[in-house]
């Protein structure tokens, strides 16, 4: 327990008093009032918006205050004027002090350019849109020259030939003649041999680009004399050789608005108002001189006329023309004569990829005239203002380029226009050939050999001939019938060795067998040795010829072997072969056009044992009316006895590309193609791209033939290029080659000497039948008979009937003399045979072995005639039909 305590006791304490003191009085204290002075500025009033001010009292408290706006300062401000690009400001008030605008000042429109003659009339800017001047000729700068060759070379212009693409050689001359009219160009082209020329007057390097844009050009032309009313001189454009837009405004009145391409014939415009062929109230002659069409009147001669031709990708070619002499109703003023319409038949040529880019200027042939102020400007517009041109005939580079190909080394990539080669083309790809214990390569793109890398060797993608001495160029020899457009890549190549032997020759056929190439054909004629091998994707013909001591190779890409071209036949008893001469009508007297006939043409037709026939040649267009196609289809039936199905046609063989040796067949098959079945074709034309002068009426004829043969024959037709040493049997007659232009290329330059006279490019076979030999002679001149005879011997040529050369015109003696004909055809009336004393001399040496002249010497003219094996072995007639189908011409095309 806790321990007992005493209670505590709080002591009790006395309060505390405060002592006594006196009260406290507080002071008086009197309030502060502000006084607010020495103002400061810190925001400045404005137009607009208010300031603000510090006012400081002595006690150093502030105050802040709103100092007003101070408004406007009006000011008048004058209109500002806009100009072609700047906007302009209309009249009114602005503040002086700000700047803002209190009235008015609003924006005014910028006036735009107003251009004219292609300055703008206010502030003189160029007009962007206005046409570009290209190029300008008016041949004042020039001395008066009648030099034809001098005035071309101070021109710059060029001359085309059948080499550069163009259809014919060209035949005109040029001068500069001054008259009161200042300088101009004077063509001269209405001569016996006046032709369609050509003369590039704008290279495709200069106007390449450009054309594939639209563009106008146009030219001055008076037309002086010419043989015919329907001859013309134009400007031709988008110009590739084959195909180029034109023109050809007829001195007559009338004119055509086309495409050429290819041989064939395309129009813009149709029939209407504006139809440059209208020969009504419509045509150019009424519209421009107010007068009448004739056909046979020259109407234009001496008057000058300016034609502006608008090449328009869009809408449509069209053309313009205006008269510059006084006095008719189209002079001074340009009138629409040609526009575009899609029912003509030429739209689908409204594609500049589908042509050239060169311009070019035609005289159709047979026309003299004069041309002046050549002028070409980009777009449809009128004229430009400048007379300073973006190049001349004779400027460099090219315009711009435009690449085409694969970039391979078989089709590298090219400018179309210039020739340049892209930089992105790729070389060889060489691989193994595979063939053992031949150490050799080719490209797997174009198949070039690569043994042939850095020779002379030429034909690449063949083995090489090691021996003599090599021409110094190529000769091209043409292609199959089978592309309109002769694409150079399918032509066959010739190459020639001079200095050689037979052993030379022989040791390159084997080389040939060690490249795995195969025999096809082989023949030994005179000591001339003839071969044809193939590896199935290469034809090789080579040939020695003894004589000259030459080898010519060839790399025929026709594709036909002879193993494969020809057939046998069986003959039964009284079964025959006979060779008929097919009448067609010609001029009596041997003068062309004399009746409206023609003084050449040809047509012979070979019924074979079996029934089947062969057509040589075929006459000219002029020569097969309708009477004369039907006649002729009548005769096919008659002499193979069937009066219904088809004819068989077992090859239509053709001496050379002249029209009047194929055309009236052509004109036939077009009518009676279906009624016949053609099996075979056997020529061998020269090339369309080969030198200079040489392949004159033969590029266009040989695309005609080329299109009938596509539109109208069995589409499966076999085509051999026959050439010297081959031999085909058809049925029982043999075709047997002795001479084709390819002998006619010279063995050190590689040209060829058909260049004179392309009759030399005739090719001559012997036919044989039935004991008989019949020797087809073409056209061949003394060239090709001084070849043909220099290579064989004399009993090649004999035979027993012969056809005359080139319808008695051509002196080929010595080619008669070693033939010894007993039996002869005439391609020629009786009297023109005989028109001058050469001809007569001619006939002479030909039937001077003939001992029946009435029954075996027969003239074309005349009737049709067949000469068959007699009993005695020697020709006989079996066959006549005095007089022919046809008339006189109807008309100037095929």
């Amino acid at each position: 327990t806790e321990p007992e305590t005493e209670p505590v006791t709080e002591p009790v304490t006395e309060p505390l008093t405060e002592p006594e003191t006196e009260p406290v009085t507080e002071p008086v204290v009197t309030e502060h009032v502000h006084q607010f002075g020495n103002p400061t500025v810190s925001i400045t009033p404005r137009c607009e918006t208010t300031g603000l001010r510090t006012l400081t009292c002595s006690c150093g408290a502030t105050t802040v205050e709103t100092i007003p706006a101070t408004g406007h300062t009006p000011s008048n401000v004058a209109a500002v004027p806009a100009t072609c690009t700047e906007k302009g400001k209309a009249a009114g008030t602005r503040c002086s002090v700000c700047g803002k605008t209190l009235s008015g000042c609003t924006d005014t429109a910028a006036l735009g350019h107003s251009f004219s003659g292609g300055k703008c009339t206010r502030c003189g800017a160029d007009d962007p849109e206005a046409a570009t001047l290209l190029f300008r000729e008016d041949f004042e700068k020039y001395k008066a020259s009648t030099d034809s060759a001098s005035v071309i070379s101070a021109l710059g212009w060029t001359l085309q030939s059948t080499a550069d693409g163009a259809y014919k050689g060209n035949t005109s001359k040029y001068s500069i003649v001054s008259d009161s009219s200042g300088k101009r160009l004077y063509i001269s082209n209405n001569t016996d041999k006046g032709a369609d020329s050509y003369v590039m007057v704008i290279p495709a390097s200069l106007m390449g680009k450009y054309h594939e844009s639209n563009y106008s050009y146009q030219y001055d032309i008076t037309y002086a004399d010419a043989a015919a009313a329907d001859r013309y001189i134009a400007l031709v454009s988008d110009y590739s050789g084959p195909v180029y837009n034109s023109f050809h405004f007829r001195n007559h009145g009338t004119a055509n608005n086309q495409v050429h391409a290819d041989g064939s014939w395309y129009t813009y415009d149709a029939s209407g108002v504006n139809y440059a062929a209208n020969t009504n109230a419509n045509s150019i002659v009424t519209k421009l001189l107010g007068k009448t069409y004739n056909a046979d009147t020259q109407v234009f001669k001496g008057i000058s006329v300016t034609i502006r031709y608008v090449v328009d990708w869009q809408n449509g070619n069209k053309v313009y023309m205006r008269v510059n002499t006084a006095g008719y109703p189209g002079t001074g003023k340009w009138t629409l004569v040609s526009e575009y319409s899609k029912s003509g038949n030429a739209g689908a040529y409204l594609d500049p990829s589908k042509f050239g880019g060169a311009i070019v200027l035609k005289t159709g042939g047979k026309q003299n005239g004069y041309v002046d102020n050549i002028i070409v400007w980009t777009g449809t517009a009128e004229t430009p203002p400048s007379k300073s041109p973006i190049f001349t005939s004779t400027s460099s580079g090219c315009s711009g380029h435009t690449f085409r190909g694969a970039g391979t080394c078989a089709d590298p990539n090219r400018c179309i226009y210039c020739g340049e080669l892209s930089e992105n083309n790729r070389g060889h790809l060489f691989v193994s050939l595979g063939i053992p214990g031949l150490d050799d390569e080719k490209c797997s793109e174009c198949g070039f050999l690569k043994s042939n890398e850095g020779t002379r060797w030429k034909i690449g993608v063949i083995p090489s001939f090691d021996y003599g001495t090599l021409m110094d160029r190529l000769y091209l020899s043409s292609q199959a019938p089978f592309d309109k457009s002769l694409p150079l890549s399918d032509e066959s190549l010739v190459e020639i060795a001079s200095s050689t032997t037979s052993a030379n020759f022989n040791s390159y056929l084997d080389k040939l067998r060690l490249y795995g190439y195969t025999e096809d054909y082989s023949l030994t004629r005179d000591g001339n040795e003839f071969a044809l091998f193939t590896d199935g994707e290469h034809n090789v013909y080579t040939y020695f010829t003894k004589n000259t001591k030459e080898v010519r190779i060839i790399l025929d890409r026709t594709g036909e072997l002879i193993s494969t071209f020809g057939y046998t036949y069986e003959k039964q008893p009284g079964e025959r072969t006979v060779v008929y001469q097919y009448g067609i009508p010609m001029s009596p007297d041997g003068v062309n056009n004399t009746e409206n006939k023609i003084n050449c043409g040809m047509m012979y037709v070979i019924k074979l044992a079996d029934n089947k026939l062969i057509v040589i040649d075929g006459g000219g267009y002029q020569q097969f009316d309708t009477n004369e196609i039907d006649g002729l289809m009548a005769f096919m039936r008659e002499i193979t006895g069937k009066t219904s199905g088809k004819i068989d046609v077992a090859a239509w063989y053709i001496t050379h590309c002249h029209s009047d040796h194929g055309a009236g067949f052509c004109l036939f098959l077009k009518k009676y193609g279906s009624s016949i079945n053609l099996e075979r074709l056997i020529w061998n034309f020269p090339s369309v791209y080969t030198e200079d002068g040489i392949l004159s009426g033969h590029k266009g004829n040989y695309q005609k033939i080329i299109g009938y043969i596509q539109n109208y024959v069995n589409p499966n037709v076999k085509y051999l290029k026959i050439h010297n040493g081959e031999t085909v049997t058809l049925c029982d007659l043999t075709i047997n080659c002795i001479y084709t232009h390819e002998d006619l290329v010279d063995p050190k330059t590689g040209y060829t000497k058909i260049n004179a006279d392309f009759n030399n490019s005739s090719t001559l076979s012997r036919f044989d039948f039935d004991g008989l030999r019949f020797m087809l002679l073409g056209d061949i001149n003394q060239p090709g008979q001084n070849r043909a005879v220099a290579i064989n011997s004399d009993s090649v040529f004999l035979s027993d009937i012969v056809q005359m050369a080139h319808h008695v015109y051509n002196n080929v003696q010595t080619l008669y003399n070693k033939i010894r004909a007993t039996a002869v055809f005439v391609p020629q009336s009786p009297k023109g045979s005989v028109k001058n004393s050469t001809m007569k001399n001619t006939m002479n040496y030909a039937t001077q072995y003939v001992t029946d002249k009435t029954n075996l010497i027969k003239y074309g003219s005349e009737g049709t005639y067949g000469y068959a094996a007699g009993a005695d072995g020697k020709p006989e007639l079996v066959y006549s039909r005095n007089g022919v189908d046809g008339g006189g011409h109807t008309g100037w095309s095929w």
